[in-house]
């Protein structure tokens, strides 16, 4: 039977390593949903390229249909997709930082997370901004004139998220290390309620619509390409993530809870998301409108929601592994490293002068991209060098 793999290193993204295979059972229902998360974020980046949102390469099309469907799309993603990764990724942290120490976790850290986010910032993102640029002059001349504008995280900006978060964490058990050196270290078990789950969504959305007053929805960090109003959402799952560790939630939370918090997140589309959409852009993204708040609602209801249900469906129905489930999973971190620099390259270059109704060009990108970017994955990795940090 397959092993844990030091799988909080694996956590959301990166592929374990075989050295580390050591300690508990694997949760393999947390590697499908890790797939699944990154297979939402190739088809969210290639909705992006069509609808022409904030993306490396976009194709402008006036199509109503397919900017509503795939513009629904991209919200209905950002609602919880980038969430429930950060939640997955407090579960994993407490166990690698007992099992390490303070040095090696943080170490591991900087190799797995600095490094990778180093190389895209520096490298690969200007390249990716050539290219999706149409490469107008000699790479050497671009970088020559738009140099310092071309730096920046991309799509890696989750990545840097969760290293300033891995840091706080180590700096909070630092500050608590005799409170928790006297603590066992075993989980203890306490179940969920729905009342605690209320609680938690109400105040996730009471603190997202504060924040919105100021940051309102959308507007983005340049360099760093952080979007602070989503920020609440992230800190508060991440943080659910470190107590469900501690009680046992990603394993115990009953089937049922699942369902319902699945049933809610998408019987919430209907009865919030579609009012507070169709009242405009100026009023939902942000401000002091009744919109706005109800936007946050339905926000806080689909990053708990979905990310319960994803979860207890996966373990329900896919907690098993075999070799193709082990080949995907490993290969989860480096997709998401290089996926922006294969989805210029299929949009523009493969498909760019292809004339076809839009949703059938996404749809054509999409069946391209994904099985792609597994391939190039899968050879990156073979690079020995590669194959320890990715």
């Amino acid at each position: 039977m397959s092993t844990q793999i030091d799988q909080e290193t694996s956590n959301t993204l990166e592929a374990p390593l075989a050295s580390e295979a050591t300690a508990r059972p694997r949760l393999f229902f947390v590697d499908h949903t890790r797939i699944f998360l990154t297979t939402l974020v190739i088809i969210h980046h290639l909705a992006l390229t069509y609808i022409a949102g904030p993306w490396y390469y976009r194709e402008t099309t006036y199509d109503l249909l397919t900017n509503l469907l795939l513009g629904l799309l991209v919200l209905f993603n950002q609602s919880f997709f980038m969430g429930c990764f950060f939640l997955i990724s407090g579960y994993f942290t407490p166990g690698s930082y007992n099992r390490k120490g303070p040095k090696a976790f943080l170490r591991d850290r900087f190799l797995r997370l600095g490094l990778p986010l180093l190389i895209f910032t520096f490298i690969l993102n200007p390249l990716i901004i050539y290219l999706g640029a149409g490469t107008p002059m000699p790479y050497g001349s671009f970088l020559l004139k738009y140099g310092v504008s071309t730096i920046g995280t991309g799509p890696l900006w989750f990545v840097e998220a969760l290293l300033v978060f891995d840091c706080l964490y180590v700096f909070w058990r630092w500050l608590t290390r005799k409170r928790t050196t006297s603590t066992p270290a075993t989980a203890i078990s306490k179940p969920l309620t729905y009342r605690a789950i209320l609680a938690f969504i109400l105040s996730l959305a009471l603190i997202t619509f504060l924040v919105r007053l100021w940051l309102p929805f959308g507007w983005t960090v340049p360099l760093v390409n952080l979007i602070p109003s989503n920020f609440p959402q992230y800190i508060g799952l991440f943080l659910i993530g470190l107590l469900a560790t501690r009680h046992g939630w990603f394993q115990n939370i009953p089937t049922s809870m699942g369902k319902i918090g699945l049933g809610v997140a998408l019987g919430s589309t209907l009865i919030l998301f579609l009012p507070a959409l169709l009242s405009g852009w100026g009023t939902f993204a942000g401000g002091l409108h009744w919109q706005a708040f109800v936007y946050a609602l339905w926000e806080a209801l689909m990053g708990v929601g979905m990310s319960m249900g994803l979860l207890v469906f996966f373990r329900q129905r896919m907690n098993r592994q075999g070799n193709l489930g082990k080949l995907l999973s490993r290969q989860a971190y480096a997709v998401y490293i290089i996926h922006a620099l294969i989805l210029v390259c299929v949009a523009e270059y493969a498909l760019g002068s292809l004339h076809l109704y839009p949703l059938l060009k996404f749809a054509l990108a999409m069946l391209i991209s994904i099985p792609l970017c597994l391939v190039c994955a899968y050879l990156l990795r073979k690079l020995p060098l590669a194959r320890k940090i990715l």
